[in-house]
Formats: structure tokens, sequence, C-alpha cells
């Protein structure tokens, strides 16, 4: 419609480092869903260079079948396909590698990083989320046919060389966009050679809805799973817990030498005799076996208690290692984690970026972190060791007044939480130290450099360090 044809334009694109020096020229095809071609990506001697290189490792491309059988060939699909992986290529195609992300980044506002290693898979995120996008870039010259068309909103992206087009597949929420549906043109004159950089299916999950959404839901399973296996492990405890208390109560009565005054002045005649040969230790252990093993045989309680106590009690605990509950737990987890996207450590480090971003653009306290007291009352981090995990990343950022104030927050918690009669606090005492021990080198990585400039009988230098000392022991 002329409407939305009068909202389309050009323009070249050269404010970045790998644009500056070669502009590249942006075509937009459709604002919604936001379709894009960007002309001159990359030389024509990087195109002939991976073309050569890589010939030798195309293979029959394959698409995706049953659950079971998922790498099937197509009867329909005939290209030949192959993978670029940045540890298996040279400085050209690594170059494109750098290029292409940066300049995607660069015209979209997205993050573009390698979803999995290589060239043809990107995750692409965003301030709100994943919003994952395709990266079509055709290697060869086309003179008829060969493009990408969307038939929902009558746009059709050209097979131009040196070209790419540029559309995301889902919405903003995280639902695929019906309007982003396409298929390839059919190749009336030319070759086809395509690269392309899908987006991987992970997402920013700090600032995603629907991910965080998803997540919290199958949380409620895995917290039933958990529950489930605690209530084994607690089961096969009070197996073990049982057998201990009933082994501990019946142990040879105090009274047994009272019942048994002939049995104690034999045993007290043969200690006398081993007194003067000074093997008075090794025989007293020998003595207490052979007091256990005749109380055992006298006294019919004590007999039928071993004996249920082995046949029974024994048997039932080791039927119950033969459960192997642990196996079943983390068979059941691995089921789980087919089904989502767990956070990793990159997840974990974005979600303290975040926090950090927060507390820096709207002026948020710790303590209201730590009271989750900020906008809609929520819960706060009120773990130590959250609040020394997000000390520690934000030191490693170069935060370092925010990292110390996050540290000495979770030394304060711990000092809080510390109770010395209790076992469990033995690993709180532990981890203060840890966070002593950070707040020190911290200090040292950052005016390590100024006291350098005095030399070392200067009172600044010897009384920081008294200081530092003082503060961390």
């Amino acid at each position: 419609p002329p409407k939305i044809r009068r909202q389309l334009f050009c323009y070249y694109k050269s404010d970045s480092p790998f644009t500056f020096l070669s502009p590249v020229g942006v075509e937009v095809h459709s604002i919604k869903p936001r379709i894009l071609q960007f002309y001159d990506i990359v030389r024509n001697t990087t195109i002939h260079h991976i073309l050569t290189r890589n010939a030798a490792t195309l293979s029959r491309g394959r698409v995706l079948g049953s659950p079971e059988d998922r790498d099937v060939k197509s009867d329909v699909r005939t290209s030949q396909v192959t993978w670029l992986y940045d540890e298996a290529t040279d400085e050209k195609v690594k170059y494109a590698n750098l290029r292409i992300p940066a300049i995607i980044g660069d015209l979209t506002g997205l993050d573009a990083r390698a979803g999995y290693t290589g060239v043809a898979a990107f995750q692409l995120r965003r301030n709100r989320g994943a919003l994952p996008a395709t990266f079509r870039h055709p290697f060869f010259k086309v003179t008829m046919g060969g493009g990408m068309a969307f038939p929902r909103v009558g746009v059709a992206t050209p097979a131009v060389r040196r070209s790419a087009a540029f559309w995301y597949n889902l919405k903003k929420n995280g639902q695929p966009d019906p309007l982003s549906l396409h298929g390839g043109c059919p190749l009336v004159n030319g070759s086809n050679g395509v690269m392309g950089l899908v987006s991987g299916k992970g997402e920013d999950y700090y600032t995603s809805l629907v991910g965080l959404g998803q997540l919290a839901v199958h949380e409620q399973v895995i917290l039933e799973s958990v529950l489930d296996y605690k209530t084994a492990l607690l089961k096969r405890l009070g197996l073990i817990e049982r057998y201990l208390q009933e082994y501990e109560s019946s142990l040879v009565s105090p009274q047994m030498e009272k019942n048994y005054p002939q049995l104690h002045k034999s045993i007290r005649k043969s200690r006398a005799r081993h007194w003067d040969k000074k093997c008075v230790p090794t025989f007293q252990e020998h003595a207490e076996l052979t007091d256990l093993q005749r109380y055992t045989v006298s006294n019919p309680i004590a007999a039928f208690r071993i004996i249920r106590r082995i046949g029974k009690q024994l048997v039932e605990l080791l039927m119950d290692f033969e459960t192997e509950i642990e196996t079943d737990f983390v068979t059941l987890m691995d089921d789980m984690f087919d089904k989502i996207r767990i956070p990793n450590s990159e997840d974990v480090d974005g979600a303290v970026d975040g926090i950090l971003r927060i507390q820096s653009t709207y002026g948020i306290s710790i303590d209201q972190f730590v009271s989750g007291n900020f906008g809609v009352p929520g819960v706060g981090l009120t773990s130590a060791f959250d609040q020394h995990y997000v000390g520690v990343k934000a030191s490693a950022m170069g935060f370092y007044a925010v990292g110390l104030q996050w540290l000495d927050t979770a030394r304060k918690t711990l000092l809080q939480n510390y109770d010395p009669a209790d076992e469990t606090s033995l690993t709180l005492n532990m981890a203060e130290e840890v966070l002593l021990t950070t707040v020190r080198k911290v200090f040292q990585n950052i005016l390590t450099p100024f006291l350098s400039l005095f030399s070392k009988p200067s009172p600044f230098a010897y009384l920081f360090e008294k200081y530092l000392f003082i503060q961390t022991s």
C-alpha cells in the first residue's frame, strides 16, 4: 500500500569501526515485521576464499525430523551444507565472523554473539529479551530468481551478491510472528550459494519476560522432583539412623560384670597377668571383644537383637541402596533439561549486570535490594552468598566501590547469622574469611599502583598496610 511504501527508505551506515571506511548500504523492505537488506557486507575476495576453502566439506543438507530421528534427509531440500567453525578457519573467515555480527549489532541494536561456535548461528539479544532472527547472505551472482519471499506482507528480497537479508522471526514477547512466514524463490538463472546466520534458541533470561515466566513454571516441576528426591533421601537416612540407634542401644551393658560375677573375676585376673607385660591397650581391646562375644552368646535378648539387626534392618538398608535414587533423579532432571534451556554462567553474569545497571540508573541502595523494598515490594537479596556473588562480579567488571559495598553487606549478613553453637554456621564463618580475603585483594588491586609511588619507608604506605591488615584480619 502507498501508506506503507512511504515509510520505506534507504541509508548508509558508517559510524562504527567496521563500517567507517567501507559504509554499508541499508534498504528497509518492511517495517512490521522489520525486514532489512544490507549491501556490500564482505569483499568478493573473502567470498571466494570461503567457497574455495570449504567446498570439500559440503554435504547433503538435513532437516529436523521426528523426536526420535532429528537429523533426516529431505526429498525437497537438495542443497549442500557445511559449517564454518572459528577454530577450524583462517583469518579471513574470522574477520567475517567479527564483521557480520558487529554490523548486525550496529544496525539493529542487537547483541549478536555465537550461539554455538561458528558463522552459522548467532544468538541475538535485545533489552527486552531474545528476538531470534535470521541473516541470509547470498554468495553468487543471480540474474533471475533466488530471492526470499514474505507472502503475508507482500515483500521479496532480491538475491544480490555481497548483500544480506535480515528479519525477525519472533515478536518482542517471544511468540512466533506469523507475518515473518518466508520461503525461497525458485532460481531461474544463476547459482544460489547462501551463508545463513540463524539465531540460537537461547535468550537473556534476566530481561526476557517470556523466558522467566517459562522458567518459573518449569521450576515448579523441578521442585516436585527435588522434594521427592529429598523424601527418598530422608527415608534412607532414617534407615541408617535406626540401625545406628539399635546398635548403640544393644551395646554391652555396664551392669554386665554385676550380672556375671564369674566372668568379671576371670577377666580381672587376665588383665592383671598382662599388666606386667605392658600389653594393656592391646589386651583391653581383645578383652572387650571377648566380653562382647560372651555376653551376646549368653544373653538371649542380645542374641535376638543382633540377629534382627543384621538380618532385617541392615538388609532393608542395603536393598534401599540398590534403588539408585540418585540415578533416577539425575535421569529425571536430564529429561526436564531437554525441554528448557538451563541458565548458564553468562545468564547469571547478565543478571548481575542488570542489578548493577538498575542500582546505578535509579540510585537504589543496597539495603533496598536486600529488603526488596523498591518499586513493588518483593523478594530481597537476603542471602549472604548472593550478595557476595554480586560484589565479586561487580569488582571483576571494574566497579570497585560498588563491589566493596556489596561485599561489606555480605560480611554483615554473615555476622548476623553466625552462631558458634550451630555446626552449619561453620560454613558461614569460612565464607566470611573468603569475603575478607576478597576485600583485601580488591583494595590491593586498586591501590597497589598508587602505593608504588611511595618509597618503602613512606609513613603513608606503612599506615595503610597496617590499616588494611587490621580490617581484614
